[in-house]
């Protein structure tokens, strides 16, 4: 199935769609998100509080539906897809919803019960959120968006670049730490460790107030690599203590940008690793006030009463 049939059908259903996800309640009141994956699939997950009797129940599934639709358990969710490239996949996948719906509540699962936002009980609405599509109340997304566009107009005034630089630099050092310790303590080196690095920075740099538009990105980018030189001088300087004992910092400050050379050759694996590092946290830091507006803007766009909407 296209991306455009999605969006058509979506829209004839009444759907709320976002990029290549399209947005509904199912019957009893389970919020699902529907996707079209790669190669034409369409895949629906539902959200929801899981019980013990559902993994039997959804392992009955599979063997009914086998050869028209997948079901799959994670914790928090189920998801349908179907084994269709055509057109009529989103009808297999509207098919295996109203069977696993049912069976969920046969099996005693119910929607998520708390607003994400709030964390309080009696949900009114559906919205799209990091957790996915799920049960929210219509008045925190409404206020969240609120408070999204405030704190964005407010950073645009008082936001300072020099205050955000100066706590992305110490960011990246306290982000640079566990680095430092699996080196000295285990000897070794973990990419995930260094995607802790620009996290700090870029954590660093809204804590102390820096203006978030794209600059906070740019301060977290520069003082990842200050931190990845801080990291290498801090391994330096605890190894030459060990061997010499005591040694001025002045004098191993000198020693160690006086071989900097060879020492950017040993370090070539660490900028491997930032990269890779920046590239795991790279939707996290690369938010600026804008998108974090966009993003509370989107939630309010998808929302839906949290009530059983009619099959068209």
């Amino acid at each position: 199935m296209t991306l455009e049939g999605l969006r058509a059908y979506a829209a004839g259903k009444g759907w709320k769609m976002a990029g290549n996800i399209a947005m509904t309640v199912w019957q009893d009141g389970f919020p699902v998100s529907i996707v079209r994956a790669n190669y034409g699939y369409v895949t629906a997950t539902v959200r929801c509080e899981s019980t013990s009797e559902a993994k039997e129940a959804i392992k009955n599934l599979r063997k009914e539906w086998k050869g028209v639709c997948d079901f799959t358990k994670t914790n928090f969710s189920v998801t349908v897809s179907s084994r269709s490239r055509k057109d009529d996949a989103i009808e297999q996948v509207e098919q295996g919803l109203n069977a696993l719906t049912a069976t969920l509540r046969e099996a005693g699962c119910t929607p998520p019960g708390k607003c994400p936002i709030c964390k309080q009980e009696g949900c009114d609405s559906a919205a799209l959120i990091q957790q996915g599509y799920v049960p929210v109340h219509e008045a925190c997304v409404h206020q969240h968006r609120q408070s999204a566009a405030e704190k964005a107009e407010e950073n645009m005034v008082t936001g300072n670049y020099f205050t955000g630089f100066l706590g992305a630099l110490v960011g990246s050092f306290v982000g640079a730490l566990p680095s430092l310790l699996s080196i000295l303590l285990a000897e070794r080196i973990y990419v995930i460790l260094f995607a802790l690095i620009p996290m700090g920075a870029y954590q660093g740099y809204k804590l102390l107030q820096g203006k978030m538009n794209r600059f906070a990105f740019v301060s977290s980018l520069i003082c990842s690599v200050i931190g990845v030189f801080a990291l290498n001088f801090a391994v330096f300087a605890v190894t030459a203590t060990k061997m010499y004992g005591a040694i001025p910092i002045p004098y191993l400050v000198n020693v160690f940008f006086s071989n900097l050379g060879e020492i950017l050759v040993d370090m070539i694996m660490d900028f491997v690793f930032l990269a890779l590092g920046l590239f795991i946290c790279y939707g996290r830091i690369s938010r600026t006030a804008a998108t974090e507006t966009a993003g509370a803007m989107d939630m309010e766009a998808s929302l839906l009463p949290l009530r059983e909407q009619e099959r068209v």
